[in-house]
Parts: structure tokens; C-alpha cells; sequence
């Protein structure tokens, strides 16, 4: 089975998007975050600050949906080929790397991006994280979540798409029931904080726990499923997605499905929702950003596409490089750049980011698949 174009350009443009997010952190010297029990971030009207943070929510959600999507390919890639290669063994090696990633490359990238900076970041009223500690040591984001991910649901490829459906459910609501029972907010042991309940544990802080995003995983693998056999089309996604977005306005009309209250009225209140974990609100808006992305990349092919399934195919590369790229850019604007400044790196970053995409995308080519690059 062939590389699946919409895939990687789908891929690709959530990179793109996700730049935004990290360049206003390193250059605008400011990052909201949206924790379970602290409160959401105050933008007190303030439309591009929250739209830049906001358009970045599918993304995190499409790393994880479309990780899923491309193990089930995977796997029925290496069946059609009768390949002797372990998937699970292949999947436990690779959540490996990203997890080895995080800790020792992506980590020390945020510290040399952090330390551009001469005045306090801007956090809009988020002063605190769940938990208690000091100096912070052992740092879990998005790739080590990734990992994780990869290799607990490497475990559960074989099964029935039924029970992976039901296997979904008990984790995107296994967070939920960890938090609604009284799990305290300072006293938390680390395990849990990686389960489910993220925030700071001593030297540990935990931002993306396993559940619920673990259960994104899980339903692209039944997903991918459904795309090998060509049952997947763009009117099913763009009919999922309208049904996912109908679903966020009825909850947030009702004020449910989220961790905390809504903290503006208007626009910025509506869909300002918590990120971490991943609330239920926040997951139904972000999978139907993703579901639309899928299903225009699907309908309107074209050359277009070309430099976004570039990002798309090196997507571990980009996700290093461009931390390292944008910290180095913040360095410019050790007391913070403007807007303008924000947009213009971002879209430099970008260029050079593709052109280093193109060779190591080239470079992965020419080597067999058996090859350890292919592990990056």
C-alpha cells in the first residue's frame, strides 16, 4: 500500500498550523494553556491573541487521530506484503524514540527557546499549574504522550474494530472519571499525572496525559480500517464533522463537557475550552477541524497540496528542527516581538523548515525500509 497523499498533506498542514502556536511563544513571548482545575486564560477581547492559540486546537488532536490512522496502514501494508516485520515490536521501538525524543532533544529545545526571554511571558491570568513543586526536570508533552500512545495501542491492533470502539470510550471518558472522583489537585502521584490527570508532581510536570489522548489514537486506527478499504469518503467526514461541531454547540449551549466555566462572555467564551486533558468540548470541536481538513485535502488534489505533503512526510524532523529554529529566531525579540513580527517569522520559519523537509524526506528515499532513519 502507497503513501496515501491527503494523509500526508492533511498531516502537513497541521504542522504548519501548529508553528504558529510555538513561534508567539518564542518570539510575542507569550503562551496560554488551558488547565483542568486552575481556570482558562483571560483575553479580555483580545481576538488575535485567542485565534492564534484557538486555530492551533485541531492540531494535537490530528497528530494523535491521524498516528492511529497510519498504524492501521501500517500494519495491513506488512499483511498485503507478507512481511515477517512484528508491527508490535516495530511500534514499541518507534514510541521509544519519541519518548527518548522528548526528554533529551525536544526538552532541552523549550529551555534554550525559554531563555530569549528578558521579561515575564504573557500566560492571560494562568498564573498556576494543578500540583505542586519547584524546578522542573522531567518534562511530558506531545511527543512523549505520542509514544506512549503508539505503544499501548500497538497492543490492541489486533482486535475487532467493535472492541477498539468500546476500548475508545472507556479511555476518552477514563480521564473524566479520574478528575470527577476527587483526585486531588496538589498531591497527585506521578503515574496518575501520565494517565490521566495532568499538572506538576514534584520535578515532574505533565502536560499531555495518555487518556484522553490515547482513545484519538484508537479511533484512527478503526478509521484507517475504513480508508484501506475505501469506505472512508469526504462526505463522511464532512458529515462527521458537521455532526461533532453540532454536538460542541449543544454542550457548550449547556454549559457541560468541559473542566471549567466559562470565563468571557461572547466569542472568545464559547470556544475558549480545556486543553489539558483534552475535554470532551475541546476534542468534538477539534476532530471536526480535522475531519473538514481531511475532507477538503480528499476533494480538491492539486499541485497546492505539494509543499504541505512535504512537512507531511517528515514530520518528526520538522517537529525538532522547528522548535530549535524558532527559539533561535526568538533571540531577535528578547522583550517580545509584535504580531507582525510573529507572522513574518512563522512564515520565513516555514520556508527554510521546507527546504530541510525536502532533504531529509529525499535522504529517507534512498534508504531501504529496514534502515533505523526510517524510525525518525
Amino acid at each position: 500500500m502507497q503513501r496515501i497523499p491527503y494523509i500526508d498533506t492533511t498531516r502537513g498542514l497541521l504542522l504548519a498550523i501548529m508553528a504558529i502556536d510555538h513561534v508567539r511563544s518564542f518570539v510575542h513571548k507569550s503562551h496560554p494553556s488551558e488547565w483542568w482545575s486552575v481556570g482558562l486564560p483571560e483575553y479580555h477581547g483580545d481576538l488575535i491573541a485567542f485565534i492564534t492559540r484557538l486555530v492551533t486546537h485541531a492540531c494535537p488532536t490530528g497528530f494523535f487521530f491521524l498516528m492511529g490512522v497510519s498504524m492501521s496502514l501500517y500494519v495491513i501494508a506488512m499483511k498485503e506484503q507478507n512481511s515477517n516485520i512484528d508491527p508490535r515490536k516495530y511500534f514499541a521501538v518507534r514510541g521509544g524514540v519519541l519518548i527518548l525524543l522528548q526528554l533529551f532533544i525536544v526538552n532541552i529545545a523549550w529551555l534554550f527557546g525559554g531563555m530569549s526571554a528578558e521579561v515575564p511571558k504573557e500566560n492571560y491570568g494562568v498564573d498556576l499549574v494543578p500540583g505542586s513543586g519547584e524546578q522542573i526536570f522531567i518534562y511530558i508533552g506531545v511527543l512523549a504522550a505520542l509514544g506512549l500512545s503508539m505503544i499501548v495501542s500497538s497492543f490492541l491492533l489486533q482486535m475487532r474494530s467493535l472492541y477498539l470502539l468500546i476500548f475508545f470510550f472507556l479511555v476518552e471518558f477514563g480521564s473524566i472519571f479520574l478528575i470527577a472522583n476527587g483526585v486531588p489537585e496538589t498531591e497527585t502521584v506521578v503515574a496518575l499525572r501520565v494517565l490521566g490527570v495532568p499538572g506538576q508532581s514534584g520535578a515532574w510536570m505533565v502536560r499531555y496525559s495518555l487518556l484522553p489522548w490515547m482513545g484519538l489514537t484508537l479511533l484512527g486506527i478503526i478509521i484507517g480500517r475504513l480508508i484501506s478499504k475505501n469506505k472512508a469518503t469526504a462526505s463522511h467526514f464532512t458529515i462527521a464533522a458537521s455532526i461533532l461541531f453540532f454536538m460542541f454547540v449543544g454542550l457548550r449551549f449547556l454549559n457541560l463537557g468541559d473542566y471549567n466555566q466559562q470565563v468571557e462572555p461572547g466569542f472568545i467564551g464559547f470556544f475558549n475550552t480545556t486543553k489539558y486533558p483534552a475535554s470532551l468540548v475541546y476534542q468534538l470541536f477539534s476532530l471536526s477541524i480535522v475531519f473538514i481538513m481531511i475532507a477538503i485535502t480528499m476533494s480538491w488534489p492539486g499541485r497546492w497540496q505539494t509543499p504541505l505533503m512535504t512537512l507531511g512526510k517528515a514530520t518528526l524532523f520538522f517537529y525538532v528542527t522547528h522548535l530549535y529554529l524558532y527559539g533561535a529566531i526568538g533571540y531577535l525579540f528578547p522583550t517580545g516581538g509584535g504580531w507582525m513580527y510573529v507572522f513574518l517569522s512563522w512564515l520565513v520559519g516555514l520556508f527554510v523548515l521546507w527546504i530541510g523537509c525536502s532533504w531529509w524526506s529525499n535522504k529517507k528515499r534512498l534508504k531501504p525500509k529496514t534502515h533505523v532513519i526510517h524510525l525518525f
